[in-house]
């Protein structure tokens, strides 16, 4: 049973979540916040999106199959949960 606390740190809730449980994991899209796993350089286009995910782990491309935001922001939260 993993026991893992994940958190959006695009999101005020989330950020609070992560002040509250200091072991939080969190995941946002790079817009200067500070977050454990983030999205920077996101293109979106008709038919996905990519990024450089910047992970406790290095840097990588990510393709997502999926357009908008929310997309890159699903990715990231399952790569959290995964490493949780």
């Amino acid at each position: 049973l993993t026991r893992a606390r994940i958190a959006n740190a695009d999101d005020a809730y989330g950020r609070r979540l992560a002040e509250e449980f200091p072991d939080t994991v969190t995941f946002g899209v790079g817009d200067g916040r500070s977050a454990g796993d983030r999205a920077v350089d996101v293109r979106q286009s008709f038919t996905g999106s990519s990024c450089t995910a910047v992970t406790p782990d290095g840097e990588f491309p990510v393709q997502v199959g999926l357009p908008g935001r929310f997309n890159v922001l699903n990715a990231l939260a399952a790569w959290a949960a995964a490493r949780g």
